[in-house]
């Protein structure tokens, strides 16, 4: 009885470790795949696991964590607040909402994979989704967590083969 309960108590140790491991280095970890639905692996990654990574002081950034909504806020002098954070999680799909604050004060909605739903501009218009360009979208997110991507740390154990195993139908290995 003594050796069972030795097993099955160092397997759930084993798996809270893997677990805590993908959260925290997923940015990482989604740097080395591609996805199968035309997401953003990084950006999902970012967003989705925000609470869990531990983020670089860089200057102008500031942190927003908790559990209704996670955020990442940049200011400068020249561009205003520009901002990507989560936004409350749908009930009955279980999906994330994720919001991005360019400098003109429009405000993109995408998906959980990074699809563009909603575009509401100055004094909250909504705006037709086709006006806009969803790859100038992502590329100025990218512009705005780039330092945030570039001082991420890298994994002591890297469990690369357990990310990929764990999003295998969301992701393809590069």
């Amino acid at each position: 009885m003594k050796k069972i309960l030795t097993v099955i108590f160092t397997l759930i140790l084993l798996y809270s470790i893997a677990y805590t491991n993908i959260r925290e280095y997923s940015v990482f970890y989604a740097e080395n795949v591609t996805s199968k639905r035309g997401g953003e692996p990084q950006l999902e990654m970012l967003a989705v696991n925000i609470n869990w990574i531990s983020v670089p002081y860089i200057e102008g950034f500031t942190y927003e964590k908790c559990k209704v909504h996670a955020g990442i806020h940049y200011i400068d002098n020249k561009t205003k607040e520009r901002s990507i954070f989560i936004g409350k999680q749908d009930n009955l799909s279980h999906e994330q909402t994720f919001f991005f604050s360019d400098s003109k004060d429009n405000i993109y909605e995408f998906t959980n994979d990074m699809k563009l739903i909603s575009l509401r501009g100055k004094k909250a218009k909504h705006m037709q989704i086709s006006e806009c360009n969803r790859e100038k979208v992502i590329d100025e997110i990218y512009d705005l967590v780039q330092p945030v991507l570039d001082e991420r740390a890298e994994p002591i154990i890297n469990l690369q083969w357990f990310f990929n195993f764990e999003h295998r139908y969301e992701y393809d290995p590069k």
